[in-house]
């Protein structure tokens, strides 16, 4: 993931509101599969997205990063 970013040369920022209305998540039997648009200081939005888990566990959630890439 490290190598990811640093190929893609810009730095990242923190995600503005309205990354989620282009966010994407979808349930898979067990959790949910979630692609976040990332942000950088150099494009704003950019190609890269943060390919996550997130699994429900009663009241709280437990998230695994699978990846950082360009689709």
């Amino acid at each position: 993931m490290t190598d990811n970013i640093v190929e893609y040369g810009a730095r990242l920022v923190s995600l503005p509101e309205n990354t989620w209305q282009t966010s994407v998540c979808i349930w898979m039997l067990d959790y949910w599969e979630v692609l976040v648009d990332l942000y950088t200081m150099e494009e704003g939005a950019s190609d890269l997205v943060l390919h996550m888990r997130v699994y429900e566990e009663g009241p709280s959630y437990t998230y695994e990063v699978v990846n950082v890439y360009v689709p």
